[in-house]
């Protein structure tokens, strides 16, 4: 029998049930345990033991993040603000990355648009990563109901979705918003203590609600992603990260796309020709130097 963690307490496990739709609190067996540490969304095994189920099993995850310890994300929503605070493109880079990274598809909103001079802002986003083929959305929270947006129309029933983004640009609001718009069906705190001696807990909430569809879809209320840095891609792998690159072929394979003569890069003689977004390739750029610096010191 499968069924989706959703809750952590102690050392039992809530679970959504898939086949029966109901939540359960279990146990898991010692050697699941010392596969790896169990997290909320996972997709586990159940096995009936005695007059309790028990934790067989991980399933493969599709994903696994670090901060908050979630897994099987299947969207993320990338929340930037259209000002205060002034939007911050190289971190909405690097979780686009991270999200291609962790196979989630990413979603960028694309706040507070009800403030003066946000047009800007707005056009700059839909201009420059809707051509990419990512999906834009422009929102406020004074607008009646979220949902009637685009926000969850295009979301897979039974998707597990996440919010990200920097400390102001509105992510409690909005998710106050679809709450509250959203006919709450259920919520499950799920505590992470983490640390050495003094513990510390975050919490991470699960929402489970009801789009314009009347399809169920989740969601994660998280005290937010941390790991904003680009881990565990390589300087020469992030160049399949930036899509736009992959329409111009250079004259050298292994082509960096930094110190090369323009003559010979494609990638950059795009940048000047004003084909490729400036601003995107300087901060592939500083991401690559990052990254080569980290290699750097690890093989000192």
């Amino acid at each position: 029998m499968l069924a989706r963690v959703v809750e952590i307490l102690l050392d039992k496990y809530k679970v959504n049930i898939f086949d029966e739709k109901k939540d359960i609190f279990v146990k898991s067996r010692g050697k699941v345990k010392n596969k790896g540490r169990i997290k909320v969304g996972d997709i586990v095994e159940l096995s009936k033991v005695s007059d309790e189920y028990i934790i067989t099993n991980i399933c493969e995850r599709k994903n696994d993040y670090i901060r908050p310890p979630v897994s099987n994300i299947d969207y993320i929503f990338i929340v930037i603000a259209a000002g205060n605070p002034k939007p911050d493109f190289l971190l909405l880079d690097k979780q686009l990355i991270m999200a291609k990274y962790h196979n989630s598809i990413p979603i960028i909103v694309v706040n507070k648009t009800d403030l003066k001079d946000s047009n800007e802002i707005s056009k700059y986003v839909l201009n420059t990563y809707s051509k990419l083929g990512y999906k834009v959305i422009l929102t406020n929270t004074v607008q009646d109901n979220l949902l009637n947006e685009d926000l969850f129309k295009q979301i897979k029933k039974g998707s597990l979705c996440a919010f990200s983004g920097n400390s102001g640009v509105g992510k409690s609001s909005i998710i106050s918003k679809i709450k509250k718009d959203g006919e709450v069906l259920k919520i499950n705190s799920i505590s992470d203590k983490t640390g050495r001696g003094r513990h510390t807990t975050k919490s991470v909430t699960v929402y489970k609600i009801l789009n314009t569809e009347n399809e169920t879809i989740y969601f994660l209320d998280t005290p937010g992603f941390s790991s904003f840095e680009v881990i565990n891609i390589s300087c020469k792998e992030l160049k399949n990260y930036f899509t736009e690159f992959n329409n111009y072929k250079c004259d050298y394979n292994d082509c960096k796309h930094i110190n090369e003569n323009n003559k010979y890069c494609k990638v950059k003689s795009a940048v000047n020709d004003g084909n490729i977004d400036k601003l995107r390739y300087e901060h592939y750029v500083k991401i690559y130097e990052e990254l080569n610096e980290k290699e750097k010191r690890l093989y000192k």
